[in-house]
């Protein structure tokens, strides 16, 4: 593919929205449909690994390409960026963005993962957002996790200070959509996501419940694999993480042992199953250690990598003398889940354009409310300007219960004179998208 041919992903425009005017949204987003997990994770950058510098990080890039918001989000198979600013994007402009997000990037991988990005704007941004949250464009459709991520990536955001008041409608909503998406459709029953996918894998080996099981990574992924391992019994459990104090907080809930990153990479270890995912950005499991383990007679005999990049190195997948499982053995597994669920996604979307299309009618509401913000500090200059200069000396000639009431009277009228232009701004628009509604439904008809 060249820059020549290159196409954006169309919009599905629908006819109440000319009417309205969002503030610049764009969301743009790599996902399993476009690249392999691999490529995916090449894009993160090593300052990823230390939560203030990547925070730090984006926060400079969002001042470089005046953003006026930004909300980040990784997973094990997505990599969505949304931000709020006039900056046009297209794929040019991409590969400059990308190769300073990752400044190890070279200009060529840079290049293709432009051009595998999908880029939407405005209220189709933010019907994609919901659709993610939703798990309607998950891997596995249905699986529960992508809510928590997305929750977890909206809160890190907005405590570095990157969202504003535009995400944070948004996010809001995108919750209540999911919600109702997973109770009242049937998307969530028997939901099959990356890390249960590997989780019944392991079941179906049939390993006693006493099996030595080694985690790499103290995340959530790994949490959530070890807490599923634990309510079927297993019961021997060795948490090995870059930081010690997570490691042994994890350990501490499940009875186990902790060590750190150093200890793992020693080789001073016994485990049959091991499981990694650091969010490193080189493979942990590398030849040395492989060998060493090898030696030893204390290779696992089952490996799971659950990294984005990957935690075990090509040239250990090279000779490896385990069962191996990873995410991209999920795919076909995935693909034969969608389709059994595409009746419940129908229902699902439903719901989301349902919620997409109320939104449009929060957003502007909202932003009458900000345009409106200034008229309680203009009405109460007036007033104070009225009775300290303009009527000062009538004033001043009254008795005192008669300025007394007079300021109640004052008082009284300044609060309804505010609310007034408020109340009618937002019937006036109301009825607007109403009458907009109303004719895009009838040219649909």
């Amino acid at each position: 593919m060249t820059w020549e041919n290159v196409t954006l992903l169309p919009l599905q425009r629908k006819p109440i929205e000319t009417a309205l005017a969002l503030e610049p949204i764009f969301a743009f987003t790599i996902t399993h449909r476009e690249a392999n997990i691999t490529e995916i994770g090449h894009l993160m950058p090593k300052v990823a690994e230390n939560s203030e510098d990547f925070e730090n990080h984006l926060e400079a890039l969002r001042v470089k390409y005046a953003w006026a918001e930004m909300l980040f989000l990784n997973t094990c198979n997505r990599v969505l960026f949304v931000i709020c600013g006039r900056q046009k994007l297209d794929p040019f402009s991409l590969q400059d963005f990308y190769q300073d997000f990752n400044i190890e990037l070279s200009e060529e991988k840079a290049k293709d993962l432009a051009l595998k990005t999908q880029i939407q704007h405005g209220f189709d941004a933010i019907q994609h957002y919901f659709s993610v949250a939703s798990s309607l464009d998950s891997l596995v459709v249905g699986e529960r996790e992508i809510l928590g991520q997305m929750r977890a990536a909206y809160k890190r955001c907005r405590n570095a200070g990157l969202t504003g008041d535009t995400i944070r409608l948004m996010h809001e909503r995108a919750v209540v959509v999911a919600k109702e998406v997973y109770t009242d459709t049937r998307i969530g029953e028997n939901a099959v996501s990356i890390v249960s996918l590997a989780f019944r894998k392991l079941l179906s080996k049939g390993m006693p419940l006493d099996t030595p099981i080694a985690f790499v990574g103290a995340g959530q992924t790994n949490t959530l694999m070890a807490k599923m391992l634990q309510s079927k019994g297993y019961n021997n459990f060795h948490i090995f993480n870059r930081s010690l104090d997570n490691a042994k907080s994890l350990a501490k809930r499940l009875s186990g042992k902790a060590g750190n990153l150093d200890k793992f990479l020693a080789g001073d270890w016994t485990a049959e199953v091991l499981v990694l995912c650091t969010g490193s950005t080189q493979a942990i499991f590398q030849l040395p250690l492989f060998k060493k383990l090898e030696e030893a007679g204390r290779l696992p005999k089952i490996v799971v990598d659950l990294g984005v990049p990957a935690d075990v190195s090509e040239e250990v997948l090279a000779v490896k003398a385990f069962e191996f499982i990873d995410i991209d053995q999920l795919r076909s597994i995935s693909e034969s889940n969608r389709k059994k669920r595409e009746q419940e996604m129908s229902a699902g979307q439903i719901i989301v354009d349902t919620h997409w299309e109320d939104f449009q009618m929060v957003y502007r509401k909202r932003q009458v409310e900000k345009a409106m913000a200034s008229i309680p500090v203009r009405v109460r200059e007036v007033k104070e300007r009225a009775l300290e200069k303009v009527f000062d000396k009538e004033i001043a000639a009254m008795d005192a219960e008669s300025r007394v009431t007079l300021q109640r009277v004052v008082d009284y009228l300044e609060k309804k004179y505010i609310s007034i232009p408020i109340t009618v701004a937002k019937e006036a628009l109301e009825q607007e998208l109403n009458k907009e509604a109303h004719r895009a439904s009838k040219g649909a008809s």
